[in-house]
């Protein structure tokens, strides 16, 4: 049960502080955010599909309550990032460097 995995990161606090670093980076390069039903929807461009397929396994290896996909359309990468746990958005929000509404 989701809802029930608890809200921590499994780094160390300077590789929370790399990893940041890394999402920050990510983020420079996005092209759309929206939010979505748990969480955030992140569009990037084709040639950043396989970075974007990276930092996704990373991260849901170290948190392990968050869900990440990436799906790939003709003109773009697609990042969703969710959790079943509503306390989870503040994170969500934190790594995609924006507020969502």
């Amino acid at each position: 049960d989701m809802e029930n995995v608890p809200i921590n990161c499994s780094l160390s606090t300077p590789e929370q502080t790399d990893r940041l670093g890394w999402w920050n980076q990510v983020n420079g390069r996005a092209i759309e955010r929206k939010t979505v039903n748990g969480g955030v929807q992140v569009t990037f461009p084709l040639e950043d599909e396989e970075e974007i397929r990276r930092i996704a396994e990373a991260e849901s290896t170290c948190c392990g309550f968050l869900n990440l996909e990436v799906e790939r359309t003709d003109k773009w990468v697609v990042l969703v990032m969710t959790s079943d746990n509503p306390e989870a958005m503040p994170v969500i929000v934190g790594l995609i460097g924006v507020e969502v509404a």
